[in-house]
């Protein structure tokens, strides 16, 4: 059974069981839950399988010189015309490049993270998760026509929902350096927010191919996060205002446990603190 701190590239561990507990991602949500008891017979077992199977095919089409790849991509100009209804389904299995090594990585790769989270959250709720960012995007591209969409953001979202529940799964990179999946998710939200920023006609696919699926799975836990981080943060500040606040000063010399925290300090009748020292000197007279 792979590990979170497996290193991995080509080489497909079996993943964890479905159900298993990761701290607070096994995702009971009620919405969730509710759509599964509603709508659970409604999925796509095999899913996964023949979306790559469907890309290896288009690739054959397409080095062979038989299909254009630009014809398979979603425009919404022609699904408001009526025409060329199969760019609703081909542009999830277009393929992302022309090179070889590069087709067959990131098939791996797609193939380990899917078959991890099918099994982690059930046929349902995987067959979900892609078609609520399937959905999004299809209504961006009719909001936007002449755009050329890909189904770049839907598959990148899969690697975001699998670096939340393994962050320190390991990935080889180039083959040699170890990066732990939850750096590559920060290096693939970072150039999503760069995107929205300098481009606008990405911004809206970014959303509802990417942050929608993901904000719709793991929303909850972040904002459960987000809160036991400021109630921590109130709790240690409220700590250190308590311990900036001395305990005993001395009466007479008035020092104070902060400042000597090795210093003893009596209370004499009327509840009046003095210090050892000054205690001594008193008697001393």
């Amino acid at each position: 059974m792979a590990t979170e701190t497996e290193t991995a590239f080509i080489k497909i561990p079996t993943p964890p069981l479905a159900g298993r507990v990761y701290g607070q991602y096994k995702l009971p949500m009620s919405f969730l839950h509710q759509l599964e008891r509603k709508f659970g017979r409604f999925t796509f077992p095999y899913l996964l399988p023949v979306l790559l199977a469907s890309q290896v095919l288009v690739y054959l089409f397409q080095i062979s010189g038989q299909v254009t790849i630009l014809d398979l991509y979603l425009d919404g100009r022609f699904i408001l015309q009526g025409q060329e209804l199969y760019r609703l389904v081909t542009f999830m299995v277009a393929p992302m490049t022309s090179s070889p090594l590069w087709f067959l990585i990131g098939l791996s790769v797609t193939w380990l993270i899917g078959n991890a989270l099918q099994n982690e959250w059930g046929e349902f709720r995987f067959s979900f998760f892609l078609f609520v960012g399937w959905a999004g995007t299809v209504l961006v591209s009719l909001l936007a026509p002449g755009i050329l969409v890909t189904n770049i953001y839907i598959y990148s979202s899969l690697t975001l929902a699998f670096a939340k529940l393994y962050p320190n799964f390991q990935f080889l990179l180039f083959f040699i350096i170890p990066v732990k999946v939850k750096y590559l998710a920060y290096l693939t939200w970072a150039f999503y927010l760069l995107l929205i920023l300098v481009d606008p006609s990405e911004r809206l696919l970014i959303l509802a191919g990417a942050v929608l699926p993901y904000g719709l799975f793991f929303g909850k836990d972040l904002l459960m996060n987000i809160q036991g981080r400021r109630r921590s943060s109130a709790f240690r500040k409220q700590a250190h205002v308590s311990q900036s606040k001395p305990f005993h000063v001395c009466s007479k010399c008035g020092i104070t446990d902060l400042e000597n925290p090795d210093l003893e300090f009596r209370y004499l009748p009327g509840d009046v603190c003095i210090c050892e020292t000054c205690l001594k000197e008193d008697s001393a007279e």
